[in-house]
């Protein structure tokens, strides 16, 4: 008996199924091939070794928890579960976590010590130091020939070039690195001149970056009575110095600019000082010129005091007179006003005014009627005209005459026959006739 046949569809899932139930959590490792970048973020490669292929998947959110960026050609770990893309039913891993191959084992050391360190309280944030306000000295330990040391110098130079930097050479990569690293770092401590200590390097693999999660420096930074700023890699990059220091930044140059002023903001502040001095002085300078002058007219000589109340006086005078004959003219001026108005509201001058706008309406009036009375003369003249021309009579005098049976205008022999009285009417009178 043939088995029934199943869908594509129904195919790939059970296979995804199985795929996904059968293997779970799985670690492969290999190399990256055909890595494709596309702009939803996240990305799609091949991994390979020297037979064998499997497609990948690595979704944006799992991305952003890699500290290093993928590139063709890398020797890597991944973890993740197997699936299948039942559109085109291709078999492909979803990965949820990627690490450079050999990582692994240094991940797992960074955790251990990271939870050791933690546990005995070398990272509580009640410990930590606050950075000073005017930070003068720093003490920067790194490599003096690497990228940190350039950036840092830079950024410094260009915001606070006064601040003076104490260098302490460290290797910072490298089997040797952790040891140069603790005995650059107890120099930079006993400095106590120093404001602040600056730990720092650019960024790099996991690899790289280990010397900085040793044990001993860790409790070196805790221990030191300096405050210390820990900027390894970065910005995703984490480092066992950045728990233990006081303050972490980003890269070296976000370090930089966190420990200097900007020159131009105190510039700006000093200027901003300068105008708010130099004002106040000249508000005060204003003020006891005032005062100064007060007192000295207040010492002027009696005569002095006298004349000048004379004068004033004799100002008052004047202003008093000048106002008497602006108010005298100001109430002359309104007495003509209202003199005015009582003449345009006198009754007589009303009724004036009434009857000659009536003797104006009533020969308006007249002149109205005579003029209808002629218009409607004329009209009846055209009138009778036109009924005398039209009048049956005028017809009649041209020699016409009008027959009627009975009251009926006959127009027409067939409106008779034989018998019929027939009236004909002319000018001057009418006639009885028999139709025969």
């Amino acid at each position: 008996m043939q088995p029934s046949a199943l869908s594509v569809s129904a195919v790939n899932r059970q296979v995804k199924f199985l795929l996904e139930t059968q293997f779970g959590h799985i670690a492969v490792e290999g190399e990256i091939s055909n890595l494709a970048t596309p702009a939803s973020g996240h990305i799609y490669f091949t991994l390979k070794d020297s037979s064998a292929q499997l497609k990948c998947a690595m979704f944006k959110s799992s991305l952003a928890r890699t500290s290093f960026h993928p590139k063709n050609g890398d020797q890597v770990v991944i973890t993740g579960k197997l699936s299948l893309y039942e559109g085109r039913g291709d078999y492909q891993m979803i990965v949820s976590s990627m690490t450079v191959k050999g990582d692994g084992a240094l991940q797992q050391q960074f955790i251990e010590l990271k939870n050791k360190l933690e546990g005995e309280g070398l990272f509580d944030i009640n410990n930590k130091k606050p950075l000073p306000n005017n930070i003068q000295k720093v003490g920067i330990i790194t490599s003096d020939t690497g990228a940190a040391i350039h950036d840092v110098l830079t950024t410094i130079r260009r915001r606070w070039p006064m601040m003076e930097i104490f260098l302490y050479p460290s290797l910072v990569q490298g089997k040797d690195a952790a040891l140069s690293l603790n005995i650059a770092f107890t120099q930079a401590s006993q400095n106590m001149d120093l404001d602040c200590i600056l730990l720092t390097r650019g960024g790099g693999s996991l690899e790289d970056l280990f010397c900085f999660n040793d044990e001993m420096l860790a409790r070196q930074i805790a221990s030191c009575d300096i405050p210390v700023i820990s900027a390894v890699g970065h910005e995703v990059d984490f480092s066992i110095s950045d728990f233990a220091a006081d303050v972490r930044a980003a890269t070296p140059t976000a370090a930089a600019e966190l420990i200097s002023k900007n020159q131009q903001d105190i510039l700006q502040m000093l200027e901003h000082q300068n105008r708010r001095l130099t004002l106040s002085i000249k508000q005060k300078l204003q003020k006891y010129t005032w005062q100064i002058s007060s007192a000295t007219r207040a010492l002027k000589k009696p005569e002095s005091i006298i004349q000048q109340a004379r004068l004033r006086i004799d100002d008052a005078m004047q202003e008093i007179g000048s106002q008497v004959q602006i108010k005298q003219a100001e109430l002359q001026t309104h007495l003509i006003d209202l003199q005015h108005r009582l003449a345009l509201n006198n009754p007589e001058t009303i009724i004036s005014e009434q009857q000659n706008q009536l003797d104006h309406l009533s020969q308006l009036l007249h002149i109205k009627i005579n003029q209808v009375f002629r218009h409607k003369q004329t009209k009846h003249h055209d009138q009778m005209l036109t009924l005398n021309a039209l009048s049956p009579l005028n017809t009649l005098k041209r020699g016409y005459s009008i027959a009627k049976s009975g009251k009926t205008v006959v127009t027409s022999a067939k409106q008779l026959k034989s018998g019929d009285e027939l009236s004909t009417e002319f000018e001057d009178g009418s006639i009885i006739s028999i139709v025969k």
